[in-house]
């Protein structure tokens, strides 16, 4: 019963210790958003695409694992997207025209990152990994579209949480998968005070698009900067 008593208490303290070293803090950045696009039959369409800018901020904690190693998770908004630039045929029109169009995501996103850290100067150098899930909770597309020298606009809603069948309608909102996964990477550097600079990546690994003729995965490439605070 002592033997008992004492390894419960042993592991109460272990674990009030462990507790009492994890860090909360907020960090933000600037990042560069693009996509993945595989499309499985010929659409009779060149296209190509680009980056776009996004916006991230959150909440992160730091929990040590050993002396070298923390499980960092974190709750964060992310800006995403792509641009993409399609020259298509019409057949009903007999002519060519080109489409200009900005997609732009705003998802809820949860990384947990596996941290190794080695002291480096007066703090210490990181590089982490780990899975990530995220939350589509807004977005839009505003197209551009070039016909016989005349340009119009088209400026539509994301449905998260859409179906296929949704697309019928060219004048809806445009229907994508609600919730996306992937892998997230992160290299950086920790102050002793608290202050944190890092470096990312997230590689989306699942399709957004509720289409059964292709995928469409997002990609993210940022710069951040935060502060974990100390007790």
């Amino acid at each position: 019963m002592k033997q008992l008593f004492l390894l419960t208490v042993i592991t109460f303290s272990v674990t009030l210790s462990a507790v009492s070293q994890i860090r909360f803090g907020i960090k933000a950045g600037y990042g560069l958003a693009t996509a993945s696009e595989k499309k499985y039959a010929n659409i009779g369409s060149t296209q190509r695409k680009s980056n776009i800018t996004g916006l991230h901020a959150g909440a992160v904690a730091d929990i040590p694992l050993t002396k070298y190693f923390a499980l960092q998770p974190g709750l964060f908004y992310y800006q995403k997207g792509v641009n993409f630039k399609r020259n298509s045929y019409s057949a009903a029109l007999g002519q060519q025209f080109r489409v200009d169009s900005d997609e732009k995501l705003n998802y809820l996103e949860l990384p947990v990152n596996f941290v190794g850290k080695l002291p480096l100067g007066t703090g210490k150098i990181f590089a982490g990994l780990g899975p990530y899930v995220a939350m589509g909770i807004h977005g839009k597309i505003k197209s551009d579209i070039y016909l016989s020298g005349s340009h119009l606009t088209d400026n539509r809603e994301i449905k998260f949480g859409g179906k296929e069948q949704d697309m019928t309608d060219p004048h809806s909102d445009v229907p994508m998968k609600h919730f996306d996964a992937g892998a997230s990477f992160t290299i950086g550097y920790e102050m002793k005070m608290g202050l944190v600079f890092s470096v990312g990546y997230s590689l989306g690994l699942t399709s957004i698009s509720v289409e059964t003729d292709g995928t469409l995965r997002n990609r993210y490439a940022g710069i951040s900067i935060g502060y974990l605070f100390t007790k």
